[in-house]
């Protein structure tokens, strides 16, 4: 197997381990909810301020909405991360790989933060 789809096959496997590995509070970002969109009640101001931007599939909000619940839910921090890396933010994966080097929110894997230094890299380079 060449490097490429080396990369493209651990990406791939990276995210599917997430994404398993994590059980959100709230839903997927649909374009077509934005105009509905309701914010969770357990989301304090700041979050609340960074959702519906993150719903509507802006990944820069993503990020942030990521950031703003790191503190207090690192598990949909997680959640949100991983979205917004999946829409190309590198930043965002970059905040997954200290998640599993830290076990902040994911269970502590050094292998994962390995495969996911590897993505950012793979990131930069597009």
């Amino acid at each position: 197997m060449n490097y490429n789809k080396y990369i493209a096959t651990v990406s791939v496997l990276a995210s599917l381990a997430l994404f398993a590995a994590c059980k959100s509070k709230t839903p997927t970002p649909s374009v077509s909810d934005t105009a509905t969109v309701e914010v969770p009640a357990w989301m304090n101001e700041d979050q609340a301020s960074h959702y519906a931007g993150a719903m509507s599939g802006n990944h820069e909000e993503m990020l942030l909405l990521g950031d703003a619940l790191a503190a207090d839910a690192p598990e949909e921090a997680i959640i949100w991360y991983g979205r917004s890396a999946e829409l190309g933010n590198i930043e965002a994966a970059r905040r997954i790989a200290d998640c599993f080097a830290q076990g902040k929110g994911i269970k502590q894997s050094d292998s994962m933060a390995a495969v996911w230094t590897a993505r950012v890299e793979t990131m930069k380079k597009k």
